[in-house]
């Protein structure tokens, strides 16, 4: 991960810095790291790990939870974890029971031939703990800062973000307030938290199994959406399903991110080159654009920065992507 991050920062030296690609400059504060916290949940007879990550400085600084895709972990996307908190954001990010890690390597096989089904034996059938689990971190955060004393009094409780990748992204879709229902239901469900402020969504679903017609009406905040052309679905759908969420959502505070010829990987934003590999190859070029739209979407509905919100309103990400990245907004 040390050699893809600084391809990074050879890309960032290499394109200069201009008013177009000034959301892609590493942030002025150092950054630190506990990745070994462990939240007992009662509730759930639960043990949830999380990884907490913040700029040194004084603060308050807004608080983003992150929150991963399928089978990935708390350790994994520090290209964009890493590049949020040198702007100052404090992250927290959780590894979810369907997470590899969790598993003896002999049994880590078995997981991956899962199907991906939201019931039975499939592989995303504890999707409700997802978003229980985001509430359990909002409900610890006394208990976070108790524990990491370097993060006391440094979490603004009033400016939070959550964001997600893949099943992280449908993770922060219901967080952020998209209704679910469930085959043979008579009614939807909502798992809504208002407590937040701002959601991004990197390669999220469009309809499905448990999104249905009328899902997104409730999506009322302020919402990033970053797909691209070739972020196929998991039963083959088109890129074009992935920007469901965006295209189906009210009006409103609303970003589309759309990036030609990006796969799933998203050029690599896990940090994880094997990741990579096999969907769609390591592209810095799309991770740093991708840096950039989500820094700025953070700073306009976090930070209420007005000079990030007339950028998202720019054709900035256009220009310095020579057109490949095309940025929408309702």
């Amino acid at each position: 991960m040390r050699i893809f991050l600084a391809l990074l920062a050879t890309l960032g030296v290499a394109l200069g810095a201009t008013a177009d690609d000034a959301y892609g400059e590493p942030g002025p504060h150092d950054i630190a790291a506990r990745p070994d916290l462990v939240i007992e949940d009662g509730a759930r007879d639960k043990h949830l790990s999380i990884r907490v990550t913040w700029p040194e400085g004084e603060g308050p600084f807004p608080l983003i939870v992150w929150s991963h895709g399928y089978l990935g972990s708390k350790d994994a996307y520090q290209p964009l974890v890493e590049h949020w908190a040198s702007h100052g954001y404090v992250v927290i990010q959780p590894t979810h029971s369907d997470s590899l890690s969790l598993l003896p390597r002999r049994d880590r096989w078995a997981k991956l031939r899962e199907p991906f089904t939201f019931t039975g034996d499939g592989g995303l059938s504890d999707w409700r703990n997802r978003p229980r689990d985001i509430v359990l971190i909002l409900d610890s955060l006394d208990w976070i800062e108790g524990e990491v004393p370097d993060v006391a009094g440094k979490i603004d409780r009033e400016r939070i973000g959550v964001g997600g990748h893949s099943f992280g992204a449908f993770t922060t879709q219901l967080i952020a307030g998209v209704r679910t229902t469930e085959p043979g239901a008579e009614a939807s469900e909502s798992h809504a938290d208002g407590r937040v402020d701002a959601a991004l969504m990197i390669s999220p679903q469009g309809r499905d199994t448990l999104l249905a017609d009328g899902a997104w009406d409730t999506l009322t905040g302020p919402a990033m959406v970053i797909t691209g052309t070739h972020d196929r679905g998991r039963n083959r759908e088109p890129g074009t399903w992935r920007k469901e969420p965006y295209d189906l959502a009210p009006e409103g505070d609303k970003y589309l991110v759309w990036i030609e010829g990006a796969y799933h990987s998203m050029g690599g934003i896990t940090g994880h080159e094997g990741y990579t590999r096999w969907s769609g190859g390591l592209h810095p070029e799309q991770v740093l654009w991708i840096q950039m739209a989500s820094r700025a979407f953070w700073d306009a509905y976090l930070k209420t920065d007005p000079g990030a919100r007339a950028y998202l309103d720019s054709d900035a990400l256009e220009t310095v992507s020579e057109g490949i990245v095309e940025l929408s907004s309702k």
